[in-house]
């Protein structure tokens, strides 16, 4: 039995981070699903990033290994990948906290480290990111930029970062609608 079998007559509201899986559907109308898709904008924390640092010569990005945190780095990926200013790029995806804070200790000032989130690491071992960061920013040799609103005050320089609180907005409206769709 699936969640959607459960409750069959409530609306579902999908909150995402990859708009091209496919997202949970009702048998019924289209109207009982809406969809919101969390979007980051890695280019654009690059680019301040750069303008704090214009002598740096490559970007490590960090991520987990969770389906969602995978979906996060494909969107990274896809952003920074026509890098204009030709850094070379380090991804710090496939390896265990310890390896990570290793890494990140060895770097300099012409590093730009790029944390996108860590809830898992290569070795399975789970985190939270808010309170990863501040422990990757105090060994880091180089600035630490963050993709999410959540992860900003943690230790981290800044970035251009998405907002929860903006998703939850959305969210909220949708769900009105969704209420709307189903009123007699």
């Amino acid at each position: 039995m699936s969640r959607l079998d459960m409750l069959p007559d409530v609306p579902l509201l999908y909150l995402g981070t990859d708009s091209l899986r496919k997202r949970p559907s009702r048998t019924e109308s289209s109207k009982e699903v809406a969809s919101i898709w969390m979007e980051t904008d890695a280019r654009k924390s690059l680019d301040a990033a750069r303008l704090l640092q214009p002598r740096a010569r490559q970007v490590v990005v960090i991520g987990g290994s969770s389906p969602t945190e995978k979906n996060l780095l494909d969107q990274v990926r896809d952003q920074i990948s026509t890098d204009s200013y030709h850094l070379s790029t380090i991804y710090l995806t496939n390896s265990t906290f310890s390896e990570i804070s290793q890494t990140v200790a060895a770097l300099g000032p012409e590093s730009i480290v790029l944390f996108a989130t860590l809830s898992r690491d290569a070795g399975g071992r789970r985190f939270i990111s808010a309170e990863v960061i501040p422990k990757i920013a105090t060994v880091s040799g180089a600035p630490v930029y963050v993709l999410l609103d959540t992860h900003v005050g943690s230790g981290a320089v800044g970035g251009y970062v998405t907002s929860f609180a903006e998703l939850g907005e959305a969210g909220r409206g949708d769900g009105a609608s969704i209420s709307r769709w189903r009123t007699p």
